[in-house]
């Protein structure tokens, strides 16, 4: 006769030797599991002695309609469409004809609808593919949608980059690249420059083993000029006051790009006013100084020391609202700011990594004041400041927004530099 219809009840009226028992074989059966699990694995590596991974390629392009310009209306252009035609399995013979402003005749091609509208077109290895008999016009591929790739200057990404409508907008650009900047384990920066002044900031995603991620080759040093296609203009960069562009699926680093420009640009950077130009960019952007800044500009940029610290307030008004400190940023009156809390967290941490001595600390010198620990363990810092709106008399506290270590070096090759351009 049964005691019990669920094994919890039953298990809980044995005794203690023959819980035991049920728990040790719990624990064996596990092992024995594992060990089973694992044995099989090994069998089914060891009777597949090659592993290998089968994929199709294939090829992705964009493909507009074309027609004659005497069978075309007026509108005809305003209504042309747009679709991405795969090609599996792509031949060389097809690779070698698929060049942009290229007219293809194409037959029995697979056809479904896609995303936003557009045709996904299908091919294979044996799709026919065939050039126009006869050679279009140039008129008539521009009333065909198609428009022939020419580099933008930086002047331009930069108004692009302004504008409320910028997304998804892509351009190709030919530029002088002065630094690379490793952002996280998986994405890096590269900033390139030209004749204008101005800087982009061309952002790229890769994996952590991607030591070269923009492709650069062998290039010794920087900076270096470098053709780009595709890149993603995405928004303009209010702290570093910079066009922002992303690295996305079709980008591309590429030769033989309108060499007319690429040249024009390499003899700009390799003539002396071009690499001075080069390093006090560069510079700029190791400060951390915007390139072009005023009084109309919400973000600012202070490079200084801290002196003095409101170290009066409460516990909850520290944690809340920060500290109110003042700076002394070269000017004759200091600047006072808020240090939010956690950004005065950094500051404290940053003194004591580029310490060449310990610093003195609150636990070891606890009778010191905020202030006092400042001044004590100097360090020019570069503040990132937020300036708020005020309506009326009453002035709102810039707040920092950001703090490191300033670059010294950096900031004495910027003084130089304008103090001999002003002679």
């Amino acid at each position: 006769m049964m005691t019990s219809n669920f094994p919890e009840e039953y298990y809980e009226r044995l005794g203690d030797a023959e819980k035991k028992g049920i728990n040790d074989w719990k624990e064996r059966r596990s092992l024995l599991m594992q060990s089973m699990t694992s044995r099989s694995v090994v069998d089914s590596l060891n009777d597949q002695t090659i592993c290998e991974r089968t994929s199709l390629p294939y090829v992705r392009v964009l493909v507009k309609g074309f027609h004659h310009s005497r069978q075309k209306g007026r509108h005809a252009r305003a209504e042309q469409k747009s679709a991405d035609l795969t090609i599996w399995r792509v031949s060389d013979e097809q690779l070698n004809r698929l060049k942009e402003g290229t007219v293809l005749r194409m037959k029995n091609l697979g056809v479904k609808s896609g995303r936003d509208g557009r045709l996904q077109l299908k091919a294979k290895t044996d799709t026919p593919m065939e050039p126009l008999s006869i050679e279009p016009t140039q008129y008539e591929l521009f009333q065909s949608g198609y428009e022939e790739r020419h580099p933008s200057s930086l002047i331009r990404i930069t108004l692009m980059s302004k504008t409320p409508e910028v997304s998804k907008c892509e351009v190709d650009v030919i530029a002088c690249i002065i630094k690379i900047e490793r952002m996280s384990e998986n994405a890096s920066a590269a900033y390139l420059t030209d004749e204008s002044d101005l800087v982009m900031k061309v952002i790229r995603s890769h994996s952590s083993q991607n030591n070269d991620p923009f492709h650069l080759g062998n290039v010794e040093a920087l900076p270096a000029v470098i053709a780009l296609c595709n890149i993603e203009v995405t928004s303009f960069d209010t702290m570093e006051l910079c066009a922002i562009g992303m690295w996305g699926i079709t980008s591309c680093k590429t030769k033989n790009f309108m060499p007319l420009r690429f040249e024009e640009v390499q003899t700009w950077c390799n003539s002396a006013p071009g690499m001075d130009h080069c390093t006090a960019i560069l510079d700029r952007i190791n400060t951390g100084i915007p390139l072009c800044a005023g009084s109309f500009n919400r973000y600012r940029v202070c490079i200084g020391y801290i002196l003095g610290v409101d170290d009066c307030q409460t516990n909850l008004d520290v944690v809340t609202y920060g500290f109110n400190v003042v700076i002394d940023y070269g000017k004759e009156s200091p600047l006072t700011a808020r240090l939010p809390y956690g950004i005065f967290l950094d500051a404290l941490q940053l003194i004591e990594s580029h310490s060449i001595t310990n610093a003195i600390g609150f636990t070891t010198a606890s009778h010191f004041t905020l202030s006092e620990y400042f001044q004590t363990n100097q360090k020019m810092f570069r503040f990132s400041l937020e300036m708020s709106s005020f309506y009326g008399d009453e002035l709102q506290l810039p707040s920092v927004t950001e703090i490191s270590i300033a670059d010294a070096d950096s900031l004495s090759r910027m003084h130089l530099f304008h103090s001999l351009s002003s002679d």
